[in-house]
């Protein structure tokens, strides 16, 4: 794999080099030549370093195969491989696939960019359609395009990372803060979304600060008549 420069001899014997740069690459076990279209050795280095990266990460067109079927034409067969899966899986993968055929139609599977991913999502938010069932259309199509992928139908998957998931945590409810309120007729009041946790105490009613100052007051003589027992024995 390398550059080099096309050289051909006249009539006379004498010898001649094109200005355009070539590129020479093996993929599948074959030789190929290509073309860079400039003079300029370091702009046809650069096309070479690219077309050395599409190859290595399977992404060069040269080793797609021809012809690539729609999505509804690899649903079947995808669907139709997978034997051992559990029947509430497969009523489950039957829903996506229906939301997922409906928007895509004929879409062949190279024609599956994110844009049309986010496209895709943005009509199913439309429809009423909550992050969780969104996500499990993506999650299917997810796998299909990766089997499409391994039989070189497409060069990259869409959806190979998950950027394209939505988040399906809920907004955390801050709770406030658990308050006591005195009223100018010496009533005790219990706000804040505390409260509940101390409605079995209170039974839903207020409590007077006198109340309180009574019990307060009886429970400090208790003590002091037991610590008085205490010395006495």
């Amino acid at each position: 794999m390398g550059l080099y420069r096309r050289r051909w001899k006249d009539r006379k014997g004498k010898t001649h080099r094109t200005d355009v740069w070539w590129l020479s690459y093996v993929v599948g076990g074959k030789q190929r030549c290509e073309s860079t279209g400039t003079s300029n050795k370091r702009v046809a280095k650069k096309i070479l370093d690219i077309r050395r990266a599409e190859i290595a990460e399977g992404r060069f067109s040269g080793l797609l195969k021809s012809h690539p079927p729609t999505l509804k034409e690899y649903f079947s067969k995808y669907l139709h491989s997978k034997t051992s899966l559990h029947p509430h899986t497969h009523v489950r993968y039957a829903g996506s696939q229906r939301a997922l055929e409906r928007f895509f139609g004929r879409t062949r599977l190279p024609e599956i960019t994110d844009a049309l991913v986010e496209a895709y999502k943005s009509e199913r938010v439309q429809r009423g359609t909550g992050p969780a069932g969104v996500n499990r259309d993506l999650s299917l199509l997810r796998q299909v395009l990766q089997q499409a992928k391994r039989e070189r139908y497409i060069a990259q998957n869409p959806l190979g990372d998950r950027e394209h998931f939505l988040d399906e945590r809920k907004k955390r409810i801050q709770a406030k803060p658990f308050t006591v309120e005195e009223s100018g007729d010496g009533t005790v009041r219990f706000g804040g979304h505390g409260k509940a946790r101390h409605r079995g105490l209170l039974a839903g009613r207020t409590i007077r600060h006198a109340d309180v100052v009574r019990e307060d007051e009886e429970r400090t003589g208790t003590d002091a008549a037991g610590d008085g027992l205490r010395r006495a024995q």
